[in-house]
């Protein structure tokens, strides 16, 4: 028993010295308001009492009309935060999605000139170096070195500009080569 009442006494100083120890109050809904307030006038005349009753009543309705209209309020604002974020997040989605489609588009017009850029200048370097169907069919080691010549000159017009290599000379040797013989 004394072990007790010294365990009560150090829970008492503690507590007093955190904070003074208040007992919660429960608030009331706006029904235990109303009711509490009706019972204090039931001394009152029956017309009296039923007037306070109706006012009180309405009061309460009003009162918890607002506090619903409120929190519908709070509901549709955040409501309306979520859709408005919801709808710039959508909109930036797009314009990243139209922006990588549109970079991709042009990539591949890109890559689709470059393809034909070498097929002309192939189908170009060909028509100048490979011997014609109606001179010869058959093709000699020289006339196969200078239809290898033209594929690589027409490979290379990438890494290297036509006329640049049409100003280093060598296409025009390797033409006089040709004719020469």
């Amino acid at each position: 028993m004394a072990d007790q009442k010294a365990l009560h006494t150090e829970q008492q100083r503690r507590l007093s010295v955190t904070k003074n120890f208040v007992a919660p109050v429960k608030k009331l809904s706006v029904a235990e308001e109303v009711g509490n307030k009706l019972r204090r006038m039931e001394d009152k005349s029956p017309k009296a009492f039923l007037d306070i009753c109706l006012k009180e009543f309405d009061g309460a309705v009003m009162r918890q009309v607002d506090k619903m209209r409120e929190t519908f309020d709070e509901a549709l604002d955040d409501l309306r935060d979520r859709s408005n974020d919801m709808e710039r997040n959508l909109s930036r989605l797009m314009r990243w999605k139209q922006e990588t489609c549109d970079k991709r588009v042009a990539q591949a017009l890109a890559q689709r000139d470059m393809e034909r850029k070498e097929k002309l200048a192939l189908a170009d370097w060909m028509e100048q170096f490979t011997p014609s169907a109606a001179a010869r069919k058959e093709v000699d080691e020289v006339d196969f070195a200078f239809i290898r010549f033209s594929l690589n000159m027409a490979v290379a017009c990438d890494v290297c500009p036509v006329q640049k290599q049409l100003d280093s000379g060598t296409p025009a040797f390797l033409s006089s080569m040709l004719t020469s013989r």
